[in-house]
């Protein structure tokens, strides 16, 4: 009965007349949107079914203010926090679809919205989401989700833990190398095969890219990159393998403010004939303008 209720919930907030609906009061204390979030909440209900729950928040608050912030107001930024980064449950599918929730809020409130202040008012939230990266389980539909909702909270919180930053970093993808294990301005423009390293989509990494913006401005965070992570090598990399132009614009970003910060990476960029790329897609910008 529950997984039917909730199904035939998240298929209704597809309809964007339905989706204000969520937000009447089902008793004296409970939204519709609250009960669900509920059901998402309660360990003692199947997963598919909670998940589905989440589903139903996350479609019903999209492009509905009224309904995101009845959410809100039912503390849907602690209950996705908690359900993601849990280590007593043990279900992807839970995991992932309160990722979606939580980036659903953040992106739909902004910056300054109520999501994105919730996270930004503990030192240890943002952190923690980036680390789910490392997760084992952390699917590539996960981490753009994770991504979307770290990329959307303005927070020093992030580049204040190196160790969550490297999490992000890591997800820029890792070059090809030579048979002596180099990696060079002839390997770099060959997407790397290995089964080592996750493979991530373009839009996950374009978040990345706009995540770590603000902590390469940092020069103990910058520092710390660089010495950890192949970091400049990664970027060209993106630049030279992905076509998507949203993602070599966030690339193009954030390498220049590593050029900028760090003036050694502008030599290891120009051996890897990263400064022709940058120039390229500067000229493509200007020529769109």
């Amino acid at each position: 009965l529950f997984i039917s209720c909730a199904s035939g919930l998240a298929q209704l907030a597809l309809e964007a007349p339905a989706r204000p609906h969520f937000a009447i009061q089902v008793n004296d204390t409970e939204t519709v949107v609250g009960a669900l979030l509920h059901v998402a909440q309660n360990s003692k209900i199947d997963a598919e079914c909670r998940a589905v729950a989440l589903v139903a928040v996350a479609n019903a608050c999209y492009q509905c203010q009224v309904t995101r912030i009845a959410a809100e107001s039912a503390a849907a930024v602690a209950v996705c926090f908690a359900l993601i980064i849990s280590k007593n449950n043990p279900s992807t599918i839970i995991r992932l679809r309160a990722t979606q929730a939580l980036s659903r809020l953040i992106v739909a409130g902004g910056p300054k919205g109520t999501a994105a202040s919730t996270l930004q008012a503990s030192v240890k939230t943002i952190p923690a989401l980036a680390k789910e990266l490392d997760h084992k389980n952390c699917s590539n539909e996960q981490a753009e989700a994770l991504l979307r909702c770290i990329a959307g909270v303005e927070s020093p919180q992030l580049y204040q833990d190196h160790h969550a930053t490297l999490s992000i970093a890591k997800v820029l993808p890792e070059p090809h190398k030579d048979i002596y294990g180099q990696v060079t301005a002839e390997t770099i423009i060959i997407k790397s095969q290995s089964t080592h390293n996750k493979h991530f989509s373009a839009n996950a990494i374009g978040n990345a890219c706009k995540a770590l913006v603000p902590c390469v401005n940092q020069p103990p965070t910058l520092k710390y990159l660089m010495d950890n992570l192949n970091l400049t090598d990664r970027l060209v990399a993106a630049l030279a393998t992905f076509n998507d132009p949203s993602l070599r614009k966030n690339v193009a970003v954030l390498l220049a403010k590593i050029i900028a910060n760090e003036p050694k990476a502008k030599d290891r960029v120009r051996e890897l004939r990263g400064i022709e790329m940058l120039t390229a897609i500067g000229n493509s910008l200007i020529s769109s303008s």
